[in-house]
């Protein structure tokens, strides 16, 4: 049972210009702001991504807070998005300015998402009941996907991408979350 260990460093505080570009591109309140100059400012971060979501999911890149993943289910385009933060399994158990990044990311996804893919409606949820790493789903829904207008969980067996169509479903995501704040994750090999 391997786990991916990813030790993230932010950068220094007091490079103006990244925080500066970091607040601007973020579009929030003024309350937001501080949340991210706050999350900026917390200092290296020790982060295990748990097992089963490296089995199930292809890094997509991160943002601030989270760490986006492509469900590995070519049957609908299915986001998770895991906050960076240790022991936590409850939305709740977040400290008040990455509750905000969270919904502030969250947000930021679905719409991104559905701009990019022009879906019919995107189900948010977090379960949580087989992993409990806090991860919140994220799935386009279209009315010609196999499982509408049920839950996708189940519904169908999953879909495996082909080599092609992973690359071209992270391309899309890279472009549809181009911003100071997003990190893409590598490509895959074209071949």
């Amino acid at each position: 049972m391997t786990q991916l260990r990813l030790t993230l460093a932010r950068e220094a505080a007091e490079d103006r210009s990244t925080r500066a570009g970091l607040i601007r591109a973020s579009g929030g309140s003024a309350r937001h702001h501080l949340a991210i100059v706050s999350l900026y400012n917390k200092g290296p971060v020790m982060f295990e991504l748990d097992h089963r979501l490296q089995n199930d999911c292809v890094p997509v890149g991160t943002l601030m807070l989270t760490q986006i993943l492509l469900m590995k289910d070519a049957n609908y385009p299915w986001l998770v998005l895991v906050p960076r933060r240790e022991g936590i399994s409850e939305i709740y158990e977040l400290d008040e300015d990455d509750q905000e990044q969270l919904m502030w990311e969250s947000s930021f996804v679905a719409s991104r998402l559905m701009d990019a893919l022009n879906g019919d409606k995107m189900n948010i949820a977090a379960l949580g009941n087989v992993v409990p790493q806090l991860h919140i789903h994220h799935v386009l829904r279209k009315k010609s996907d196999p499982a509408w207008p049920n839950p996708v969980w189940g519904a169908v067996t999953p879909k495996a991408y082909t080599r092609a169509g992973l690359r071209q479903r992270l391309e899309t995501l890279h472009q549809a979350f181009e911003t100071s704040v997003f990190k893409p994750a590598p490509l895959p090999d074209a071949g």
